[in-house]
């Protein structure tokens, strides 16, 4: 941060970043009045809103982490700062989906999916700790 004067000689902050340059040809990350953040569109209409114009073809976000460590998207509310979250386990290549606060399904690096369990051992595994799992099958029509 320096101390700088504008053109009406009147004191200003200048600051500098590593992180974000404003020596860009476009506009690349746009915060608006509502404190919307706009990556590749100057209108976001959402909190956080990624656009891709077609230059890429696609609009990626990019949760990237050590081999050994964590990926996550954490869900939060008012009561509590991880009541569900979407983690990828790097270290074990799984996936965990947490709600309420506790873990209700994994899918394992061998493509097994467990419901009530964290280690399951067939193609679909449900496990209930009061021992009434079942698995319900119904046609509507």
């Amino acid at each position: 941060m320096t101390n700088a004067r504008d053109k009406a000689n009147n004191p200003q902050l200048n600051f500098t970043s590593k992180g974000i340059d404003d020596n860009a040809d476009a506009t690349a990350i746009t915060i608006d009045s509502s404190e919307r953040v706009g990556i590749g569109t100057s209108s976001p209409a959402r909190s956080l809103d990624v656009y891709d114009d077609g230059t890429f073809g696609q609009s990626v976000i990019a949760i990237t982490s050590q081999n050994t460590d964590s990926s996550r998207l954490m869900f939060a509310d008012t009561d509590d700062n991880n009541i569900g979250i979407l983690d990828y386990n790097h270290a074990d290549d799984s996936m965990r989906m947490v709600v309420n606060n506790t873990e209700r399904m994994r899918i394992d690096s061998s493509g097994n999916v467990g419901i009530g369990t964290s280690s399951p051992d067939k193609e679909f595994h449900v496990e209930s700790s009061d021992g009434s799992a079942e698995i319900r099958l119904e046609n509507s029509a």
